[in-house]
């Protein structure tokens, strides 16, 4: 399966640098096999199936528009697949000179992983830019489901929350994106999605993102993070030495506050009548004489 895109060891060094060129490609299978499931959850069998046969083909021209997608899938799946060798080899390489300090070896898997999403963020615009190249992929049941979704894409989740602009996160997040949508605002919204107000429409793009943020912290592994919340979950780590599941508890709670104003903005500005005016609290008519209070 390895050999899918890598003939050889080596091949993996031209994404990732620090892998090994000694050993056997068909070694590093059991590192492959995770990511090229993980792959095929975004993209589908049959577009991965199309790049490898390109692939495979004697005539293959990386500048053509499945070249450059094969390009970006290998640059994704090397990266992805030192990670899990990496750890592995941790024991063996700390008996040795090669030994490295804790903080070393983070920041290593933080190079594979911003690498690896750098690809696959370049993989999953190209294709979207190329769509006529790869129907199958507009088949799967991730994209069809996009197209039914207040934020339909990348670009649309990033104008609600500037500090994430990745395709590869929001494919990951697109099914709670919909859980998002129909738990909090097609309740909320009898008219909903027929809105026509831009206020409105802000107010439930902040609130779906926001949820979604919150809904992703606790539900999504830390490598599946964007590098803003991963750096901010392991800044809060290292500071006050707390556990990765508290920080991102902490994190989620964060946002799911931002998301409950948004879907209380939403409320107020869905009953304009109902809610206008000012809030008189009523006078109480207890005195301290009073021995009980009756409900």
């Amino acid at each position: 399966m390895i050999t899918d895109f890598f003939k050889y060891a080596a091949d993996l060094r031209e994404f990732a640098p620090q892998m090994p060129t000694d050993d056997k490609i068909e070694s590093l299978e059991a590192h492959y096999r995770p990511q090229y499931q993980k792959l095929l959850n975004i993209i589908g069998k049959e577009t991965y199936d199309l790049l490898k046969v390109a692939f495979a083909d004697v005539a293959f021209d990386e500048t053509t528009v499945k070249g450059i997608a094969i390009g970006f899938l290998r640059g994704a799946l090397a990266n992805l697949t030192a990670i899990p060798y990496f750890n592995f080899e941790a024991s063996q390489r700390n008996n040795t000179e090669n030994k490295l300090y804790r903080y070393q070896e983070n920041k290593q898997i933080e190079t594979y992983l911003e690498n690896a999403w750098t690809e696959l963020n370049f993989l999953l615009n190209h294709m979207e830019s190329n769509i006529a190249d790869f129907t199958a992929y507009a088949e799967t049941d991730q994209y069809k489901l996009r197209q039914t979704l207040f934020i339909k894409n990348a670009k649309d989740f990033q104008r609600y929350y500037g500090a994430v602009n990745s395709a590869y996160f929001y494919n990951n997040v697109v099914f709670i994106i919909e859980e998002v949508q129909n738990d909090e605002i097609v309740s909320r919204l009898k008219a909903f999605p027929e809105i026509t107000d831009s206020n409105m429409k802000f107010l439930i793009g902040k609130a779906i993102v926001y949820e979604t943020l919150a809904r992703a912290c606790k539900q999504l592994d830390y490598t599946e993070l964007p590098q803003g919340l991963r750096n901010d979950i392991a800044k809060e780590i290292n500071e006050k030495n707390s556990k990765e599941v508290d920080t991102k508890n902490n994190l989620s709670a964060f946002f799911q506050n931002k998301a409950a104003a948004y879907f209380l903005k939403i409320e107020v500005a869905n009953n304009p009548v109902r809610n206008a005016g000012v809030y008189i609290m009523p006078e109480s008519t207890l005195t301290e004489d009073d021995k009980f209070y009756m409900p």
